[in-house]
């Protein structure tokens, strides 16, 4: 299943309950890999937070890290399942509401069409303003050292 990647640096290591764990500074906006190949499916316009962010993971055994080490991270399928429902889901939502609304109000096709619009945006907002909330600490796991 995909997966969305990203480059991480390691700001402190520290030990509890028997489990390593490492705080990060994940770098702004990962990408699956089809984004950064170029051949994206369009949701790169939301492009998710566009600062880094820090986050607590867990260090799996034997990964040996230090403070200022780079990483790579990973965001399993269900972080990309729900960025895809914020990227599209939310303005097809919008949209479908606005026109159930504009047809509720009037007979004509003028304002069922500008409430679809108005709702196609309000829900593209939505989708970004969800995005760009989310560092995606629940879904984060290590994937091992970073390049070079």
């Amino acid at each position: 299943m995909p997966s969305i990647q990203a480059r991480a640096t390691v700001l402190s290591l520290e030990a509890s309950n028997g489990k390593a764990y490492a705080e990060l500074i994940v770098e702004a906006a990962p990408a699956c890999q089809r984004c950064a190949s170029g051949r994206g499916c369009g949701a790169g316009a939301f492009r998710g937070r566009r600062e880094s962010c820090q986050v607590r993971v867990e260090v799996p055994d034997g990964l040996g890290l230090s403070a200022g080490d780079v990483v790579n991270v990973e965001a399993g399928g269900q972080s990309l399942l729900r960025a895809s429902a914020a990227a599209y889901g939310l303005p097809l939502a919008g949209m479908l509401a606005g026109a159930v609304t504009g047809a509720l109000l009037s007979q004509s096709e003028g304002p069922v069409i500008a409430f679809a619009v108005l709702g196609l945006v309000a829900g593209f907002a939505a989708g970004k303003r969800s995005l760009r909330a989310t560092c995606w600490q629940d879904q984060l796991r290590l994937a091992g050292p970073g390049p070079g």
